[in-house]
């Protein structure tokens, strides 16, 4: 009897929780994102560069290090 009842718990908060993730994910969308994706469109800004179509490629020149070793003792 306890286990039906704690099984159908389970599936109605597993519903819940899918629902409440579902709109909050939305809401700081709506209300953190969006608006910063227009304030970046309204000013030109192009935080990816990707807008320049003189480039032929969009990948950034990486200067490789010298050794492993000094990578890995100065890693942060």
């Amino acid at each position: 009897m306890i286990n039906k009842i704690w099984n159908g718990w389970k599936r109605i908060a597993a519903k819940i929780a899918h629902f409440q993730g579902h709109l909050i994910l939305g809401v700081i969308y709506l209300l953190i994102l969006a608006p910063i994706a227009c304030l970046f469109r309204l000013f030109g800004q192009d935080p990816l560069t990707c807008s320049e179509k003189s480039k032929s490629s969009y990948w950034h020149k990486r200067h490789p290090f010298t050794s492993a070793a000094e990578f890995l003792r100065r890693m942060y």
